[in-house]
């Protein structure tokens, strides 16, 4: 009974008018069938009645529409969460695909080498070069064709030696010696006449050779007396003068020719300072020569190497191994030291700027600086080897550098010369002592 009561008031009200009005109008009509169910005609009259407006009442709640609530507007702005001291649980994260790595935030990706905060460019590697022999004593450039190098190559008292020419950028190299002895050789450089004549110093006597048709062939020239023994040597043609020729062999000093290399003086000073390690000549003025030397900073000439005097207000007592003159702007003058000291010089060497602290230096004892080359087209790119740790680059005069490297095959490289080519894209070619020749070549932009 319990049971049938919550179900009848569990029940919708339109089922209870529905029921109430079938009873009664149930107990009207068996009351009129049987004529025995109190209480007598009235009532059952009554009845029917009372069930008929039931029922009728019961149908009209039942059928009457049921209105549709609204939708509740739903905010699509976060609501803030009360702080809780219990953490809330963590949102299922969607499991990826088996073969479908999972999302992950973006990693940057660290620059190749990062000297000054920018992130080194341009990208490249340094690969071997397997033609050339494992002493490179000297690299140049034919500057009528930039993809022509020779190098200088050979030890003394191995046997042998050479120059090799390569036509294709440094990738390979052939032996490039018809008229020069079978002797080490020591200097390449070239004139700026047209054609150009390439210049060699070969064996240790001082034999000087110059060829006029790509090294296809080789001619003796004279004899420089001035050399000795089994010192490093450069030679320096003048731009504007091809008979013009220094040469360079420290400790012993410096060597000049007037007539193509068929005789030679040696250049000295009424000081007797001059213990030259490295030249520049002035590629607008020929007869402004710029010194490095051994403890005195740079000197400088005026009249094509006849009298010097000190042009090294700023790095007075500095060994300077390496020297760069700009060749669109000759009053800006580069300077590198023996312990991988950087100076710039704005006016002609009359003052002279430190860069130093712009390099990346690993703080090593001898780090010097062995070559420096600025490109003509675009003077504030400038190129440096330095000793150990590798090839430098800077876009913007010596402010900034980028740190283009070593090869990573050698240890600790001790670097005997460097050739630079800057156009169509940055190209250079190192010797390593004793360790071949190297070959850096940027990406393409």
């Amino acid at each position: 009974m319990d049971e049938l009561i919550k179900a009848v008031l569990a029940a919708p009200i339109a089922n209870l008018f529905i029921v109430g009005g079938l009873v009664f109008l149930g107990i009207a009509v068996v009351g009129q069938i049987s004529g025995k169910i109190e209480p007598g005609k009235a009532g059952r009259i009554a009845s029917g009645v009372l069930g008929a407006i039931l029922l009728v009442v019961g149908l009209v709640i039942h059928l009457r529409p049921t209105p549709v609530p609204s939708p509740v507007p739903v905010s699509l702005e976060a609501t803030p969460v009360p702080p809780t001291n219990t953490p809330a649980p963590p949102e299922a994260t969607p499991v990826p695909p088996t073969n479908t790595p999972a999302p992950s935030e973006a990693t940057p990706v660290p620059p190749t080498v990062s000297v000054t905060g920018e992130s080194s460019l341009p990208a490249g590697s340094w690969q071997p070069v397997s033609d050339l022999p494992r002493q490179i004593n000297a690299l140049v450039v034919d500057p009528t064709d930039l993809q022509v190098l020779y190098a200088g190559t050979g030890i003394y008292g191995s046997g042998g030696g050479g120059v090799y020419k390569s036509e294709d950028g440094g990738l390979t190299w052939r032996l490039a010696v018809n008229g020069l002895p079978n002797e080490v050789v020591k200097t390449l450089a070239f004139s700026q006449d047209v054609p150009p004549t390439l210049y060699t110093n070969v064996g240790p006597r001082g034999d000087i050779y110059a060829s006029t048709d790509g090294a296809e062939s080789w001619t003796y020239v004279g004899l420089n007396s001035e050399l000795c023994c089994n010192f490093d040597r450069q030679m320096f043609v003048s731009p504007r003068d091809g008979n013009v020729l220094f040469i360079v062999e420290p400790p012993r000093g410096v060597s000049r020719s007037h007539d193509g290399g068929q005789n030679w003086l040696p250049v000295k000073d009424e000081r007797g300072e001059i213990r030259a390690l490295s030249l520049a000549i002035d590629p607008a003025d020929t007869n402004v020569v710029y010194l490095g030397t051994e403890g005195n900073g740079v000197y400088k000439s005026t009249d094509g190497g006849e009298t010097w005097s000190p042009a090294n207000r700023g790095m007075i007592d500095y060994r300077i191994t390496a020297l760069a003159v700009d060749p669109a702007q000759p009053q800006t003058v580069y300077a590198g030291g023996y312990g991988g000291e950087l100076f710039k010089s704005t006016d002609g060497g009359q003052n002279w700027n430190d860069l130093t602290d712009k390099l990346p230096h690993q703080k090593r004892p001898h780090q010097s600086i062995r070559d420096i080359a600025i490109d003509p087209a675009a003077p504030d790119t400038v190129c440096l080897l330095v000793e150990w740790m590798g090839a430098l680059v800077s876009y913007d005069g010596g402010a900034r550098w980028r740190l283009l490297g070593k090869p990573g095959e050698v240890n600790n490289p001790s670097f005997t010369a460097m050739v630079t080519v800057f156009d169509p894209q940055l190209l250079l070619v190192v010797g390593i002592k004793e360790a071949g020749g190297w070959r850096y070549a940027a990406a393409q932009p």
